[in-house]
C-alpha cells in the first residue's frame, strides 16, 4: 500500500505540524494492521515494520564532525511548531541534493 499526501493550499505544502502529526499517527496505526491468511486460518499477516517508508521510520544521515557520521530518525516525533515542520522539510531536501 502506498499513501501520498499533497497540500497545494499552504505555502509550506505538507510540512505543517498538523499534517506531519497525521503522517505520524497513520504510520503508528499502520504498524498494528493484521489480517488472516486465507490459506492458513491459524496464521496472521501484517505490516512489516522494517519495510515501511515514512519520515518517522527512516534515518537521517549527516556529518557530525570531521570523519564522523551521525544517524538519527528524520522525524522521531511529529513537530509541534512551524519551525519544527520546516526543519523536517529541510532535512529531507539535504538528503535529496
Amino acid at each position: 500500500m502506498v499513501v501520498g499526501i499533497i497540500n497545494d493550499t499552504q505555502p509550506d505544502g505538507v510540512f505543517t505540524p498538523k499534517i506531519l502529526g497525521h503522517v505520524y499517527e497513520l504510520t503508528e496505526f499502520a504498524k498494528t494492521l493484521q489480517w488472516e491468511d486465507k490459506d492458513n486460518p491459524d496464521r496472521f499477516n501484517g505490516v512489516i515494520e522494517p519495510d515501511m517508508i515514512s519520515p518517522c521510520r527512516i534515518d537521517h544521515i549527516s556529518q557530525a564532525g570531521p570523519g564522523t557520521i551521525r544517524f538519527d530518525r528524520l522525524m522521531p516525533l511529529p513537530p509541534t511548531t512551524r519551525k519544527g515542520a520546516l526543519a523536517v522539510r529541510d532535512r529531507i531536501h539535504i538528503v535529496n541534493r
